[in-house]
């Protein structure tokens, strides 16, 4: 028998990003309430009919590739201290390697010590640990 489209949809996923799919996601877990299994990511699984943001996606996908770019697009609201950046899962190895080689070449690290000190969750931002392997530290906040 087949996997019902949900379930397809969060083995996907756990093999996008190196995880397993959990099979008792929710409060009934024992691992994580994700429905993928993973030590440092908690990936939550939305597949439904349709979703706006997929329409919106549509749209900046026709248009990059009109311009031959990537598409990468971010949702926000008013009052937002972030964005949610969408991207395809078939884009994001290239992105990645794009932004490597950009931060690599010019990296701007008080811009990204800005966007890490603006975070909403007390324990977000660069850790000790990513400090040592990538060079990245935070940066103190500027007031204007």
């Amino acid at each position: 028998m087949a996997d019902k489209p949900w379930k397809r949809a969060e083995r996907v996923a756990a093999a996008l990003f190196g995880g397993l799919r959990n099979p008792l996601s929710g409060s009934n877990s024992y691992h994580t309430s994700g429905d993928v299994i993973h030590p440092q990511l908690y990936v939550e699984v939305k597949h439904r009919k349709r979703q706006a943001v997929i329409s919106l996606m549509r749209d900046t996908v026709a248009k990059a590739v009109k311009e031959r770019k990537l598409p990468v697009m971010t949702v926000s609201e008013p009052n937002m201290k972030w964005s949610l950046v969408c991207i395809r899962s078939i884009d994001l190895v290239k992105l990645v390697t794009i932004l490597h080689a950009q931060w690599a070449d010019e990296p701007n690290l008080e811009l990204i010590g800005d966007i890490l000190s603006t975070s909403t969750e007390p324990d977000e931002g660069v850790s000790e640990s990513m400090q040592a392997k990538t060079g990245l530290r935070r940066l103190p906040r500027r007031h204007s």
